[in-house]
């Protein structure tokens, strides 16, 4: 019997590393699952996704600091 042992062993290993590389496919099979079901980027050159640059013509408003008056006044007028 004591012959049979390191076959015992050798069986043990292969089993061991079966099951090591069938976790590794199962991982590796979740991810490319995951990868996908996720959203198709969108690479459409031709959407618009932000407002344009204004033109050259466009001027700001006037900026100016309100004062406390303003300030308290402003919710409650009727425009």
């Amino acid at each position: 019997m004591p012959a049979n042992v390191p076959l015992i062993e050798r069986v043990h290993d292969v089993a061991s590393s079966i099951a090591r590389q069938n976790a590794y496919m199962r991982a590796v099979v979740a991810r490319s699952l995951k990868i996908l079901q996720a959203s198709v980027p969108d690479t459409f050159l031709g959407r618009k996704t932000q407002e344009p640059f204004p033109s050259e013509d466009y001027v700001e408003p006037e900026q100016r600091s309100r004062t406390t008056n303003e300030i308290d006044t402003a919710g409650s007028r009727a425009d």
